[in-house]
């Protein structure tokens, strides 16, 4: 998973699990990408991408994962 502005990434790290929750402080102010590619094993790769446009306050973003 990263998170990234279009300047620059403001953190990466990789899960070894299906459940997770990341809370990411001192960012909902600005606009910032969440991307995600899981390795399936029955569907491959699949990769989610959600934009926060940073006047957001609900501070859940529920994202879609597709197959690539």
């Amino acid at each position: 998973m990263k998170i990234r502005t279009e300047q620059k990434e403001i953190f990466s790290g990789t899960f070894y699990t299906s459940m997770f929750v990341t809370t990411v402080n001192g960012v909902s102010d600005i606009p910032y990408y969440i991307d995600m590619v899981a390795l399936h094993e029955e569907y491959g790769i699949i990769l989610s991408s959600v934009f926060n446009p940073g006047d957001n306050s609900d501070s859940k973003i529920n994202g879609m994962l597709t197959q690539s």
